[in-house]
């Protein structure tokens, strides 16, 4: 038995600036297909296989997108995953609110309680995360998401990634930190081969099977919340440790107002 958990990225800002690389049928219906392809091949390979589909981005109230648990059998796989997404990220871009980055720390969280529910449930069963990501990092959530990746890896729960943006560095920490793995897709035709070769079955096996490498160093320096500057050395807030890279009287992140001791 097996779980994946799949959070998809579907902030409406995002997927504007790769409609206008890829174009918007291209793009749309082979990321749709290659979930559908992915739910298609995971599902049947045990009765007691589960999959949840989870929106990552702001202004979503419903995340779940998609849940083998509760669709009924008369309802098809691909309609269903191929009508809420496309919902979702419509409903992003009614948003009176524009991001450029996507909010990822509560779509984590919810895909490692569902997890820790499944497993509870089936202690011999496995699973996994698998992001797909649209968007460049977004430094307010480091401490958050952070907190969720090292969960995570205690639950031997692994996070894979398939960016089809730029670079971003909280999810490469978040692979390194699982042991799973992180990918750049360079063309959205890749991206049924990342979920065959990587997200079926034992990842553990998978990765050994396939050789699979990350020899690339990760950067786990700070990065300050004012400027998303690197920082060797800053100044941390205590109530949301957002890193600041000079001393400030209020903290941009959660606007606590720091005290400073007087001389004497």
């Amino acid at each position: 038995m097996s779980c994946s958990i799949v959070v998809v990225d579907c902030n409406s800002s995002s997927w504007g600036q790769l409609i206008e690389k890829w174009g918007s049928d291209k793009l749309l219906k082979k990321v749709i297909g290659s979930l559908i392809i992915l739910a298609n091949s995971h599902l049947p390979l045990s009765a007691g296989n589960r999959m949840l589909l989870v929106a990552a981005g702001s202004c979503l109230q419903n995340k779940v997108l998609f849940s083998s648990e509760f669709i009924s059998k008369s309802v098809s796989v691909a309609s269903e995953i191929d009508a809420n997404i496309r919902k979702a990220i419509e409903m992003s871009a009614r948003s009176s609110e524009s991001f450029t980055h996507t909010n990822y720390s509560s779509s984590f969280a919810l895909a490692v309680c569902h997890y820790n529910r499944f497993k509870r449930e089936n202690p011999k069963a496995d699973g996994r995360i698998i992001v797909l990501n649209m968007s460049p990092e977004s430094h307010a959530e480091q401490s958050k998401l952070m907190n969720l990746f090292l969960g995570a890896q205690q639950q031997n729960l692994c996070i894979h990634v398939a960016s089809l943006s730029l670079t971003n560095p909280m999810l490469r920490q978040a692979s390194d930190v699982t042991g799973g793995v992180h990918r750049e897709i360079q063309t959205v035709d890749d991206l049924p081969d990342f979920f065959t070769r990587y997200c079926l079955g034992n990842s553990k096996e998978a990765q050994d099977a396939f050789a699979i490498k990350n020899f690339e160093k990760i950067d786990y320096q700070a990065s300050c919340f004012c400027h998303n500057r690197p920082v060797s050395l800053g100044f941390v807030c205590s109530v949301c440790l957002a890193v600041h890279c000079q001393y400030i009287p209020i903290c941009v992140a959660c606007g606590t107002a720091f005290k400073v001791a007087r001389k004497k």
